[in-house]
């Protein structure tokens, strides 16, 4: 993860393909090592073979979904890709929703996740991913906005030294924080 924040690409992908390798019956290493990796790289095509794979050994396995679905947007697949079962990341379905030909639908969806944000539900997993749903729909205010408070939600796990405001208490939990890092009700974005 850290070659691949660090956009050493080419080494990310030949560790994280060594870690599928090595463990090859073990999805998470191959969707959510591998195909992640490959993802970053824009390397869909391998992100997309690693998430079916990871299918394969576990069909229930929710996170090699959102790789496979992402990839599929990503290569200008987006019907495919709002075809995913993607109960865990709605803010990505909502864009596939949106992009595939369906905007009334995709907003709708991304409208409740927004409502459900500021009254304190949704998930962690969420906030990113409606950055990306607006960025694409060219609403830079908002797309900055939820990035904003997908930073804070990262903040959150830095340590003891470090102060989240406006994080819901479920982001809060879903990350071990407690009151001491400043969680509270309020939801900036």
């Amino acid at each position: 993860i850290g070659l691949a924040r660090a956009g050493r690409y080419g080494e990310a992908m030949a560790a994280s393909r060594l870690g599928a390798e090595l463990d090859p019956l073990s999805p998470v290493a191959r969707a959510g090592g591998y195909g992640l990796t490959a993802l970053g790289a824009r390397r869909y095509d391998i992100a997309r073979r690693e998430a079916q794979e990871a299918l394969r050994l576990d069909s229930a396995f929710a996170g090699a979904r959102v790789v496979m679905a992402a990839a599929e947007l990503l290569a200008g697949m987006p019907a495919a890709c709002a075809a995913q079962d993607l109960p865990t990341a709605p803010a990505l379905r909502a864009t596939c929703v949106y992009e595939a030909g369906n905007p009334r639908r995709g907003a709708a969806l991304a409208d409740s996740l927004n409502r459900a944000y500021r009254a304190g539900g949704g998930t962690a997993y969420d906030l990113g991913f409606l950055a990306a749903y607006h960025a694409r729909r060219g609403d830079v205010i908002a797309a900055i906005a939820w990035l904003i408070g997908s930073s804070l939600v990262c903040w959150v796990m830095v340590g003891e030294g470090s102060r989240s405001i406006g994080v819901p208490p479920k982001c809060c939990a879903a990350f071990g924080a407690d009151v001491r890092f400043g969680c509270s009700t309020e939801v900036i974005v």
